[in-house]
């Protein structure tokens, strides 16, 4: 038993090698989706501070005869907001409900987006289909 141990040891020792090559993988992209997911936290925790802090921009309804400085705050907002979605829902699927709740309370401005294609295919997703139901021209 033992030539037989001592004629495969090379073998067992790549494998064993490989083994802990795998391993560090796998440590490695646990420790990324982990940093992702706090990370996506961390936007959505900024993203609602900003809510509470600035309510005006969270109620304010889009229109293009706004005063440009409401304008830019709004436009801002809105695109963090995006940015938050993208984030939380390219971590967990299960954020794409939620944030469509919050994207439909600006559907007026989302009606607007001609083209969506700088965000993520979700996000795209959701624009796609919050103007397909709110808007009346969901072109």
């Amino acid at each position: 038993m033992w030539i037989w141990f001592s004629k495969h040891s090379q073998a067992f020792a790549a494998l064993f090698s490989a083994l802990a090559v795998l391993g560090v993988l796998y440590q490695v992209a646990a420790g990324e989706r982990a940093q992702r997911e706090q990370s996506a936290r961390d936007i959505y925790r900024e993203f609602v501070a900003l809510t509470i802090n600035k309510p005006e921009l969270a109620t304010l309804k889009w229109s293009a005869d706004l005063p440009q400085k409401d304008k830019a705050a709004y436009e801002a907002y809105i695109e963090y907001l995006l940015y938050t979605s993208e984030q939380v829902i390219s971590v967990d699927k299960e954020w794409t409900g939620p944030m469509r709740a919050w994207l439909e309370e600006h559907s007026t401005f989302l009606c607007n987006i001609n083209d969506p294609s700088a965000y993520t295919i979700e996000v795209q997703a959701l624009i796609a289909d919050i103007k397909e139901t709110e808007c009346k021209d969901p072109s």
